[in-house]
């Protein structure tokens, strides 16, 4: 079957009405409303987490001319966390499939577009890079974790960098390292990375990246969603639409 290994297996056919940290159970959402979730439960819009036979926060993907659509691809900011399915900004976009998973990580993100590019080869990509600190841990690796051993060996590894390189240079290094990967398999497919303000508590290492990266977009943070802590609101996912809408003129990048 086409992209059989594009899926999140636990939340395959699953329907919630609290995600993640967008669970008004959990402790840190509690003290993030001071013990007060009056707000939380007047939030205006109707949200649902409702998963398709992937296990991916969208319907089922259609059945032929896959290349034709627009694949967006990310964490729970592209899943939509927080706010209503019409809401995410690729429900703004013109017949886009939703490939996200909360705690995405790069690496998942990478080998995800990666079996797109390969398989589909569609029009557009549109990549909403994550964390950079972020494991690849996915139930869908199915890959044991490292041993003791391998932790401490991994920190060390870890250590000598940083004492050799600053934090912001190596994280963007790694994360290029990622693009790179991307953009030398993209061909035809146009590929439009999305950086949003995940990766760090400065954002300077954003530029290193953004200043080295064709089509790459970044947006502040305008408005929250209903977990008021984490996640876009409905105004940045719309400004998200419009500026992929926007960018996508400028190249003639043609996904209508």
């Amino acid at each position: 079957m086409m992209l059989d290994a594009v899926k999140v297996p636990f939340f395959i056919n699953e329907n919630m009405q609290y995600l993640g940290c967008d669970n008004p159970n959990s402790q840190s959402l509690q003290d993030a409303f001071d013990n007060d979730m009056t707000r939380y439960f007047s939030y205006p819009y109707d949200i649902s987490y409702i998963f398709n036979s992937r296990g991916f926060r969208d319907s089922e993907w259609p059945t032929e001319d896959l290349n034709k659509h627009i694949w967006c691809i990310g964490d729970s900011a592209t899943l939509g966390t927080g706010v209503s399915l019409e809401h995410r900004y690729s429900s703004l976009l013109p017949k886009a499939i939703n490939v996200s998973r909360i705690l995405a990580d790069n690496e998942w993100i990478t080998d995800n577009t990666i079996s797109i590019l390969m398989e589909v080869k569609p029009k557009l990509i549109v990549i909403q890079w994550s964390y950079y600190h972020r494991n690849y841990l996915g139930p869908e690796k199915h890959v044991p974790l490292k041993g003791a051993y391998g932790e401490i060996l991994r920190s060390q590894m870890m250590k000598l960098k940083l004492a050799l390189t600053s934090q912001d240079k190596f994280d963007s290094d790694y994360l290029f390292h990622l693009i790179q990967k991307v953009e030398n398999l993209k061909n035809n497919t146009k590929v439009i990375h999305l950086l949003t303000p995940n990766f760090h508590v400065g954002f300077n290492f954003l530029d290193r990246v953004k200043n080295r990266v064709e089509n790459c977009l970044y947006i502040d943070w305008i408005d929250d969603a209903r977990d008021i802590t984490f996640h876009y609101g409905i105004e940045s996912h719309k400004i998200i639409a419009d500026k992929i809408t926007q960018l996508c003129h400028e190249k003639n990048i043609n996904i209508w």
